[in-house]
């Protein structure tokens, strides 16, 4: 992109007013056609496209938001029993699918286990579980201190996420 700019630079008055006018040209026209487009829609399509787009836009917006968490080093939630359990019965240089076949056929097998067979996995997770929240509050107390504007925001953010999501479930 930075060669094309320069290139651009370069270009004489003439030259660019050719290149300008076939772009508003073409713009003219692709405006015309996306107008005939919305036009034949539905009003159904209209929302559901609109719906679409909000999802995306929430998609972005919620991972950059995990990715900034990340980057100012927030604790990764423990993973849970069943996926302890999974992890302990396949192994770990298989790929996706051989993973989520294992998890189809291990998921009925962890719910025909008793609480006395879940237990390892179980404990472990409890344990993990009370590091985490552990290293939770240390992780919010440093932020509050540090960026309390940033985190702040971040929170409401998560917040707000949270309560769309169950809006959208319910």
């Amino acid at each position: 992109m930075k060669l094309v700019g320069q290139r651009w630079e370069k270009l004489d008055s003439g030259s660019r007013e050719k290149y300008t006018a076939g772009f508003q040209k073409d713009m003219v026209s692709y405006n015309t056609i996306i107008e005939k487009y919305y036009q034949s829609l539905s009003p159904e399509d209209r929302q559901a496209q609109q719906q679409m787009k909000l999802d995306k836009e929430l998609k972005k917006e919620k991972r950059d938001k995990k990715k900034r968490l990340k980057e100012l080093g927030k604790p990764k939630k423990p993973a849970s029993p069943f996926i302890r359990y999974l992890q302990s019965k396949v192994p770990s240089g298989s790929g996706i699918e051989a993973h989520k076949n294992a998890a189809r056929e291990f998921a009925e097998t962890w719910k025909s286990l008793s609480d006395a067979e879940k237990g390892p996995w179980t404990l472990t997770y409890q344990k993990d579980l009370e590091q985490y929240s552990k290293s939770l509050i240390k992780w919010e107390e440093l932020m509050i201190k540090q960026v309390p504007s940033e985190c702040f925001e971040l929170w409401i953010w998560v917040i707000f996420v949270k309560i769309r999501l169950k809006l959208r479930i319910n």
